[in-house]
């Protein structure tokens, strides 16, 4: 059995990868969050509470329990985790705990919109036109998507047509960016790329419906141009570890990268249903073992609805 800790048990991702790995009897799965509430902590086989990754005693806590636990795997969901955990990974593989992630340079590049841009259109990647919002005249062509320069999920995003919508998302966005908009229909691909920079397996699934950044209804696709995409935006990037790429496809069938999540994506669980065993490959990886490529193979045409679950237990509470 391989005790593996997944953090982040409090989104999306955290419940998708937890959800997976526990259906397999070949895990011991520990949760983590900083929000001792966080559903994924009661979907695991067992469960704790690490400081948010700013807290000094972030690195310290971690160490613990990965040292009681005896972890042997870790997935991180939450990217801010990812530097902090980055720098530890030579004392958490001197105790046995080993840890997939893209290089700094790569995940420093996802996290920078504008830098990111930039990246792809020096490997001539199809990508929208951004810039910097340094003045309410845009040189790059409307309409367009304001959002932050770093951020995630669809936390202050806006569609501006006009000066005037221009200049509104400015006022509420720390850093903006400022961004062609595309016309075309919305994807996600789940992909894990092997740590000699081999893509492993890759996903693709239309975006059918969002809420707050996260699929709520999706459908899983092939198609040529995605996967071209897919492979020339992870290859350009010296990427290695899980990752979910977002984009859209146009009418005329051309695929337009938008950016990198470097991390598992909300919707993940889709892919899993669909018969892409991410989750489990992924520590596969992560142990030193080559990916299976067999076992990462979406079925297309599988649809997903997303819907509000519960999770119950039964806790001691004092009544004063």
């Amino acid at each position: 059995m391989i005790n593996v800790l997944v953090t982040g048990a409090g989104g999306a991702a955290g419940v998708a990868v937890i959800r997976s790995l526990i259906r397999n009897v070949e895990f011991f799965v520990v949760a983590s969050d900083c929000d001792p509430h966080a559903a994924g902590l009661q979907l695991a086989d067992d469960a704790v509470v690490l400081p948010n990754a700013s807290d000094a005693q972030y690195p310290a806590r971690l160490r613990e329990v990965c040292r009681r636990h005896r972890i042997q795997a870790l997935i991180v969901t939450v990217a801010e985790e990812m530097p902090t955990i980055a720098r530890m990974q030579a004392e958490l593989h001197a105790i046995g705990s080993e840890v997939l992630l893209p290089d700094l340079g790569a995940f420093t590049l996802c996290n920078d919109k504008l830098k990111f841009s930039k990246h792809l259109q020096a490997h001539s990647i199809a990508t929208p036109e951004t810039q910097s919002i340094s003045s309410a005249v845009p040189s790059v062509e409307g309409p367009w998507i304001i959002k932050p320069r770093s951020g995630r999920g669809s936390r202050d995003v806006y569609y501006a047509d006009s000066a005037d919508d221009i200049r509104y998302a400015r006022e509420r966005i720390a850093d903006p960016i400022l961004q062609h908009r595309i016309d075309g229909r919305e994807f996600s691909v789940d992909v894990l790329v092997d740590r000699d920079g081999t893509i492993a397996g890759h996903s693709a699934r239309w975006r059918l419906a969002t809420k707050g950044g996260i699929s709520t209804s999706g459908l899983t696709f092939e198609d040529n141009a995605v996967t071209a995409l897919t492979q020339r935006v992870m290859h350009s990037l010296r990427y290695r570890g899980m990752a979910c790429l977002q984009g859209f496809l146009t009418e005329s069938g051309d695929a337009i990268c938008i950016e990198v999540n470097p991390r598992f994506g909300g919707g993940v669980s889709l892919s899993v249903a669909a018969g892409a065993d991410f989750a489990c490959e992924f520590v596969h990886t992560t142990m030193g073992f080559p990916a299976r490529p067999d076992r990462l193979r979406a079925i297309p045409g599988t649809r997903m609805t997303r819907y509000f679950d519960e999770v119950y237990e039964l806790v001691a509470e004092r009544v004063s």
